[in-house]
C-alpha cells in the first residue's frame, strides 16, 4: 500500500514539474522575444511577471531552493546579490541600487528554476530545441538590422538584447544550445541545429560587434583545445566557418573587424580606456564601489577628464562587466564575479572528466562551458551586469552536475556525433553526493 502511494506520489510530483517546465519554457520565450513590449495585452495583464513569480513560488516549495543553496554557484549569487542590496548603504544615487536589486532578485529566481527543473536529459533536449527555434525567430525579425550598412541601435528584442552590441552578445550565450543539437544523432534535431547555429553566427555578425566576435572565437577555440576529440578535423571546421564568414560577411563588418588593435584611433576604443581608467579610480576611492548601478552617475560628477567637459560622454557606459563591477562593488565584487564564473568553469570540466564516454550528456557540460567562455570574453567589452546570461549559465551548470549524480536508468542520453566529440577521461572524484547515494543504492539491492 505504502509503495503504491508512494509512487502514485511520485507520478504527481513529476507532472507537477513537468508542467512547470512547460511554463518555464514560455518565461523564456517571453522575455528573450520581448513580447511583453510587442504585445499589449501581456504588459496590460501583467502575465509575465505573475509567471516569472507563480513559477519561482512553485520551484521554491517543491524544493528547489535547496537545489540553489546547496550548490556553490547558488551560494556565491546568493552572496552577489546581498552585496548588490548592501551598496544602498553608500551608494551614491539609492534608487539605481533598488533597480538593479530588483533585477538580480528576478534572475536569482530564474536560476533556481533552471537548476532544479533541468533534471533529465530530455527537458534539456526539449530547453535546446526551444531556443534553437528561438534564436531563429530572433535573427529573421531583426533581419532588417542586420543587413543593414549603417549598425542598428534598436532590435526587436528582450531588453538586455536591444542594443546591437548586446544582441550579438546574447546570441553567444545561446550559440551552445543549437551546437548541441547539431551534434545529436537524430535526424530532426541536427539539421534543427545546424539552422538555429548558421543564423546565430549569421546573426553575430550582422550586429558588427567586435566583442561578440571575439566571444565566440574565444568559444569556439576553447571547445577545439579542451573537448574535442578528433584535433585535425576541429581545426578544419573552425578554418572553414572562418573563412566562410569572410567570405560572406559584409564589407562593414570586415573593416569593423580591423579596428580591433587601433584603439588609438577608435573613438569607441578610447571611450571604453577612459571609462575602464574611471572604474580603478572608484575602487581606489571607494574600496566597496560607488553602489550597485551608480557606475554612470558617479562617472558624469566625479571621474569626468576635464577636458571633456559637459559633453555628450559624460554618462558614459562602463563597456566592461568587469569593470563596471570594480566600479559599483569594488574589489570584493569583482572577485566575487570571477569565482562564480570559475566555479562553473571548473565544475563543468569536472563533470566532463567524471562523466563516461560515449553519452550524450558528455557534450552538454562542454556547450555551457563555451557558453561560459563567450560570456566571460563578451563581457571584457559589454556592462550588462544585471542581465540574465551569468544567471542561466550558472543554473545550467547545477543542473549538469545534478544530472551527472543522479542519471535515471530508465532515460540514457544519445550518443553524439564523432567529429566535434568531447575526448574521453578518466573517472574524477566529484561528486561526493553521487557516491554516496550509488553506496545506499548498491546497499538496497543487496538487502
Amino acid at each position: 500500500m505504502n509503495f503504491q502511494s508512494n509512487r502514485a506520489a511520485g507520478t504527481a510530483s513529476r507532472h507537477l514539474t513537468g508542467a512547470l517546465f512547460c511554463a518555464y519554457l514560455l518565461l523564456i520565450v517571453i522575455e528573450y522575444l520581448g513580447l511583453s513590449a510587442q504585445l499589449p495585452l501581456l504588459k496590460l495583464t501583467r502575465f509575465p511577471t505573475l509567471l516569472a513569480y507563480g513559477l519561482v513560488a512553485a520551484t521554491m516549495v517543491l524544493g528547489g531552493w535547496r537545489v540553489a543553496v546547496g550548490s556553490a554557484q547558488g551560494r556565491l549569487l546568493l552572496l552577489f546579490l546581498v552585496f548588490t542590496g548592501s551598496t544602498v548603504l553608500w551608494a551614491l544615487v539609492r534608487t539605481h541600487v533598488a533597480t538593479d536589486l530588483r533585477a538580480h532578485i528576478d534572475y536569482m529566481g530564474l536560476f533556481a528554476s533552471t537548476a532544479f527543473l533541468l533534471d533529465r536529459h530530455a527537458r534539456v533536449r526539449a530547453l535546446a530545441v526551444v531556443v534553437s527555434l528561438m534564436v531563429i525567430v530572433l535573427v529573421a525579425a531583426n533581419i532588417d538590422n542586420l543587413i543593414s550598412e549603417v549598425r542598428a541601435g534598436a532590435f526587436r528584442a528582450g531588453y538586455f538584447l536591444a542594443d546591437g552590441n548586446d544582441f550579438g552578445w546574447g546570441l553567444v550565450v545561446l550559440l551552445p544550445f543549437p551546437l548541441y543539437l547539431a551534434l545529436q544523432r537524430s535526424l530532426l534535431l541536427r539539421p534543427l541545429g545546424a539552422m538555429a547555429g548558421a543564423a546565430a553566427l549569421a546573426g553575430i555578425v550582422g550586429t558588427g560587434s567586435r566583442g561578440a566576435t571575439l566571444a565566440v572565437a574565444a568559444a569556439g577555440l576553447y571547445y577545439w583545445l579542451a573537448v574535442s576529440r578528433r584535433k585535425a578535423l576541429g581545426a578544419v571546421a573552425l578554418v572553414v566557418v572562418a573563412a566562410a564568414v569572410l567570405l560572406l560577411a559584409p564589407g562593414s563588418y570586415v573593416d569593423r573587424m580591423r579596428t580591433i588593435g587601433d584603439y588609438e584611433e577608435d573613438s569607441s576604443a578610447q571611450g571604453r580606456l577612459r571609462a575602464w581608467k574611471a572604474a580603478v579610480s572608484m575602487a581606489v576611492d571607494h574600496p566597496l564601489g560607488v553602489g550597485a548601478g551608480n557606475f554612470n552617475s558617479a562617472y558624469g560628477r566625479f571621474y569626468l577628464p576635464a577636458e571633456h567637459g559637459w559633453g555628450m560622454r559624460r554618462w558614459i557606459s562602463a563597456h566592461s562587466v568587469y569593470f563596471k563591477v570594480l566600479g559599483e562593488y569594488g574589489f570584493p565584487g569583482l572577485l566575487l564575479l570571477a569565482v562564480i564564473i570559475w566555479t562553473c568553469l571548473r565544475d563543468n570540466r569536472r563533470v566532463l572528466r567524471w562523466q563516461a564516454g560515449g553519452q550524450g550528456l558528455d557534450t552538454w557540460p562542454a556547450m555551457v562551458n563555451m557558453g561560459v567562455v563567450g560570456y566571460s570574453v563578451a563581457g571584457l567589452f559589454l556592462g550588462g551586469v544585471a542581465y540574465p546570461h551569468l544567471y542561466i549559465l550558472s543554473g545550467l551548470t547545477v543542473s549538469c552536475r545534478r544530472l551527472a549524480e543522479g542519471v535515471t536508468e530508465t532515460e540514457t542520453a544519445p550518443a553524439p556525433t564523432a567529429i566535434l566529440a568531447p575526448q574521453s577521461h578518466p573517472r574524477e572524484r566529484i561528486p561526493v553526493a553521487s557516491i554516496a547515494a550509488r553506496r545506499t543504492t548498491t546497499a538496497t539491492k543487496a538487502a
